[in-house]
């Protein structure tokens, strides 16, 4: 599924002689249960989740179990909390300069792995703090990072009981890449700077306003492929995330996706593997819901979350993050077909110059992974047939709304959306390729999704969407 910073697909259950043994070290563990609804920021990844329904039924194996005076006359003022004081927020080139140095001495000790350059900056006397910064230089010197680096945005006002006039919070934007990103992944941080004895420390993270990296989630483990660099999240020591199997099989799928679409795309693709569906709601940066469950992995587009679903120019960096409970459940040739679905879209996303319907990005990537499945249509749409034959299937193309697990099952669109693409395919298996890539803008010119879209079932199809939406219905018609 590909969350819109993308939606993905839950691939639908099927049993019989495609099950295997579960894999017991994904099963999620308890978290809440609080009804989802999609943060705005969510809803600006471009969304690829993978549907886990009927049609993976047979991928799917058995499942495991006052105020005070402040420097040069400024005045601190009260706020609403109790003895929290807020200084005028009027930067001083000291604590600018300040914040560059703390932040900068961050970025060479990454780079030169030098632990105590990374210590030295921590507030002497905040030792829970320290710790965990201490903890997280130490995940961070595990990654291959390609980039490192904060740029400061700004400096303002701390909030904190009896704060002293030395203390401020430094706005900072974390930078960073890993193999296969072309552009930076960035972070938003507010951190507060203290002043002891003539020096300058960091002393905590506003965590409420800064945005979490997946080392801040907790212990990682590593494992690099061919093509990817697959990252256990929060899997506590001696637990055994299966990254070694994980990351042949992206390497797997990846040689997939390059035989229908091509080389074109990121030659390598990080995979998080969460210990918990609440890690994986947090890695995502929304929050945990029993909706999640629907899919069984995400592929989310870290970058600009300000952009509708997909981005407006080339090289998002995307990760897939597999959801531990749904993901566990899957026989080998459902993980294979999840993580084609997923790879499609890292691949086809990077390159897109246009954002089209998310029936058209869905249905891509599901006619990529399930190509050479060796599944019948009918299985594989077996999520929507039984609609069919009640006279309650939709009569057109799925919406947005659709594929979000907020509003209802989702499978039955990811059904549509890859009987769709099954159509255009029908003695052409060029097509389905030619039509993504022109309502994509990769072909033909058009400044516009909707000309994009238009042009693409003209010069592909030689159709309009009515006219193709009529062939649509009656093959699936056909198959229920």
């Amino acid at each position: 599924m590909q969350q819109a910073e993308g939606t993905g697909k839950d691939l639908p259950t099927i049993t019989g002689s495609l099950e295997g043994a579960a894999a017991g070290p994904h099963s999620p563990e308890a978290s809440a249960q609080s009804p989802w609804r999609p943060h705005p920021l969510v809803l600006l990844f471009a969304v690829v989740l993978v549907v886990v329904g009927t049609a993976l039924a047979c991928l799917t194996a058995s499942a495991p179990p006052g105020s005070s005076s402040g420097p040069a006359g400024r005045v601190e003022q009260a706020v609403a909390v109790p003895g929290v004081v807020v200084v005028d927020p009027s930067p001083r080139s000291d604590q600018l300069d300040a914040a560059r140095t703390l932040l900068e001495a961050r970025r060479v000790a990454v780079e030169s792995g030098r632990r105590d350059g990374w210590v030295a900056g921590l507030d002497p006397v905040a030792p829970g703090f320290r710790a965990e910064q201490e903890a997280v230089f130490d995940r961070i010197r595990l990654l291959p990072l390609r980039l490192f680096r904060y740029d400061v945005v700004g400096v303002e006002a701390a909030s904190r009981p009896a704060a002293p006039a030395a203390v401020f919070v430094v706005h900072a934007r974390l930078r960073y890449r890993l193999p296969g990103d072309s552009r930076d992944v960035v972070r938003e941080q507010y951190v507060t700077v203290i002043r002891r004895g003539g020096a300058w420390f960091l002393s905590g993270i506003d965590e409420g306003r800064s945005d979490a990296a997946f080392w801040d989630l907790g212990a990682l483990t590593v494992e690099q492929g061919r093509h990817c660099l697959v990252v256990a999240v929060g899997w506590p020591a001696g637990s055994d995330p299966q990254l070694a199997r994980t990351a042949a099989e992206v390497d797997a799928a990846a040689a997939e996706v390059d035989h229908v679409w091509g080389t074109g795309g990121p030659r390598s693709v990080v995979v998080l593997v969460p210990r918990n569906r609440a890690l994986m709601a947090a890695a995502l940066g929304r929050p945990d819901s029993a909706d999640l469950d629907q899919v069984a992995a995400v592929t989310s587009g870290e970058l600009d979350r300000a952009r509708s679903h997909l981005a407006t120019s080339t090289g998002a960096a995307d990760r897939v993050v597999l959801n531990p409970g749904p993901f566990a459940k899957l026989t080998g040739l459902g993980r294979r077909v999840v993580l084609a679905h997923e790879l499609t879209h890292v691949a086809t996303r990077a390159v897109a110059l246009l954002a089209p319907p998310l029936w058209v990005e869905e249905g891509m990537a599901n006619y990529v992974a399930y190509r050479d499945a060796g599944l019948p249509p009918g299985l594989v749409a077996a999520d929507v047939l039984p609609l069919v034959r009640q006279g309650r299937a939709p009569a057109h193309l799925p919406s947005t709304e659709d594929f979000d697990p907020a509003h209802g099952p989702i499978a039955p669109a990811y059904a549509d959306a890859w009987l769709a693409f099954q159509v255009m395919g029908e003695g052409h298996p060029e097509r389905p390729i030619a039509f993504y890539r022109l309502a994509v803008g990769l072909t033909g010119g058009p400044t516009t999704s909707e000309q994009a879209l238009d042009l693409a079932f003209r010069r592909v199809l030689g159709t309009t969407q009515d006219g193709f939406e009529a062939s649509w219905r009656a093959y699936r018609q056909r198959l229920a």
